[in-house]
């Protein structure tokens, strides 16, 4: 009961940092209304600025809630500014983290399903001019957002390289 106490009170008012994960471990499987997914257990690190290492750990967190976890993802963490020895996952930053992606995966799909019907639109019209290349545009644009999405999930981009990348393919 402590333990989860304290858990709570980290997840309210502990300080904000980012941890990596070093330990994935599938524990096991669930489906509902949003298909299939695992359940995950974590172990991983947080490095702080004055040298010092604390671990922190996670179980039977739902893939289709936080999405893919691997060994080399940066998650949020929560810890004890006064005792670096007290960290946490933060799960609500890491749910909130994943709809927002899986948001911008199906906002990506849904340009791509316009931008394919529209260059069809336009095919049946008999014009093959702008509105074909712009829609043709478009796809790219959508499929390369949609890749980079995959990438940060992945772990190989971490948020500030996703939203560089992303706002650099959106100004062009």
């Amino acid at each position: 009961m402590l333990e989860g106490l304290l858990h709570h009170h980290l997840l309210q008012d502990g300080e904000r940092g980012q941890g990596v994960i070093t330990e994935r471990h599938l524990q096991g499987t669930e489906s509902n209304s949003k298909g299939w997914g695992e359940l995950l257990g974590i172990n991983g690190h947080i490095k702080f600025p004055d040298g010092t290492e604390s671990q922190f750990s996670a179980n039977m967190l739902s893939s289709l809630k936080v999405g893919s976890l691997y060994e080399g993802t940066i998650v949020p963490v929560r810890y004890d500014a006064s005792d670096h020895s007290k960290v946490v996952i933060d799960v609500d930053a890491l749910e909130a983290q994943h709809l927002a992606d899986r948001q911008i995966q199906v906002d990506a799909v849904q340009r791509q399903t316009a931008a394919r019907v529209a260059q069809a639109d336009a095919q049946l019209a008999g014009t093959a001019g702008p509105t074909s290349t712009a829609a043709t545009a478009a796809g790219d644009t959508v499929d390369k957002l949609a890749k980079l999405a995959a990438l940060k999930n992945s772990g190989a981009l971490s948020q500030n390289e996703f939203d560089a990348a992303k706002q650099k393919l959106l100004d062009v």
